[in-house]
Formats: structure tokens, sequence, C-alpha cells
């Protein structure tokens, strides 16, 4: 299953103004690329920061808050809530 169609669901289950967290690796973390030791072939896609914000808003939630990161875990997050 593609990420936007998992992505879609989880926004589809949020109540009206219900909020969604992501917390995901960031580019920079190299332990999560395609093909590392560390996740081998099973890892397809590591997403970016605007790509994921500029879904969720596409998708209509509105991002209250977002660190496009590396945070210290070297990941990123965004906070959007479901529109009414």
């Amino acid at each position: 299953m593609e990420w936007e169609t998992i992505l879609r669901e989880w926004i589809l289950k949020l109540k009206v103004g219900g909020v969604a967290f992501l917390y995901l690796p960031h580019p920079d973390c190299g332990i999560w690329e395609v093909g590392s030791p560390f996740v081998g072939a099973e890892h397809k896609w590591t997403p970016t920061p605007m790509i994921i914000k500029s879904a969720l808003v596409q998708m209509g939630c509105e991002v209250v808050a977002f660190d496009d990161g590396p945070d210290a875990m070297f990941s990123f997050w965004c906070c959007a809530r479901e529109r009414p």
C-alpha cells in the first residue's frame, strides 16, 4: 500500500477537530535509507518534512505545529488538525 493511502486512512479516522501527530525519521538519518544495513530492502521510502506537511494540507488538515528537524533522534514531527 502506498504511504498516501495509509495517511489518508488515518486522517479519515479522525473526529472533526481531531489531531494527528506524526513523528518520522528525517531524511538525514542514514539508518533509514533504502538499502541501508539497518533496514535492508524493507524500507521503501524516507519522507521529507515538506512532503508530509503538503500531503496533510492537501488531505484537508490544518498544520498546527511543525518541526522539520532533524532533532536529537534524527527525526521530524508534524501535528495537524482535521478541518470541519
